[in-house]
């Protein structure tokens, strides 16, 4: 014999409606209602350990990039990319200057040697061709 999911005592269905209730909206609501009612409940407990899931994630990232920062020397090899950066904040001025000569910068800013004469070329080889 099947049981349903309100006769079951091994259903979460049951379990749910026993702890948080003793049944009682199943009288109250009707079960049309009530099974609306877990429906929404359990999904949201879903999408609850989905953000979790979510949440661990972005910590599992961010203590890989702290690692790397300080115990590899990622920071090191990658830091002439901060120092391009740098070097165009300092000269653009969006509010100010046209496209024209933003571009212009950023063109020059390719010539410039960063860290350990490593200059930045990616913008010259993105525009290759395109001209």
């Amino acid at each position: 014999m099947i049981l349903s999911a309100y006769q079951n005592e091994e259903s979460e269905f049951f379990k749910f409606s026993n702890r948080e209730s003793s049944h009682r909206p199943r009288a109250i609501l009707g079960k049309t209602n009530y099974y609306q009612f877990l429906k929404e409940k359990f999904e949201l407990k879903i999408l609850k350990s989905e953000n979790v899931q979510i949440h661990l994630k972005i910590r599992d990232l961010i203590q890989k990039y702290k690692n790397a920062v300080l115990n590899e020397n990622w920071l090191y090899v990658e830091l002439y990319k901060f120092e391009w950066a740098n070097w165009l904040t300092e000269r653009v001025v969006f509010e100010e200057q046209t496209d024209e000569e933003i571009l212009e910068l950023c063109l020059a800013s390719q010539n410039e040697n960063y860290t350990d004469s490593k200059g930045v070329q990616f913008i010259k080889q993105g525009c290759t061709g395109k001209t």
